[in-house]
């Protein structure tokens, strides 16, 4: 992907990332992208690797307590530059 162009492939993606709504979805988006679990210590999870020529970065942190929603951070970069960027609650299970 050229820096600065948007394609439907790549808003795809990002629209994929975005509607990541719980953890099974989320390992299943990962493994379908081909990005390798990371870390997985405690209450943080981190994928990694390349799609669509973008580096992708999600990581997934645990509730601090049983009231609280879990957390899930995308990063979407292409040469360089942060394309896309997403933090947000979901569920966990």
């Amino acid at each position: 992907m050229e820096a600065g162009v948007r394609d439907g492939h790549f808003d795809a993606l990002c629209s994929a990332l975005d509607g990541i709504q719980g953890r099974p979805e989320l390992i299943a988006l990962a493994l379908e992208l081909g990005l390798h679990q990371v870390h997985a210590e405690g209450a943080v999870e981190v994928w990694k690797g390349t799609a669509q020529g973008a580096g992708i970065e999600i990581l997934l942190l645990a509730p601090a307590d049983c009231s609280s929603q879990w957390l899930v951070s995308t990063l979407v970069t292409a040469r360089g530059r942060v394309e896309h960027i997403r933090q947000r609650r979901f569920s966990g299970q």
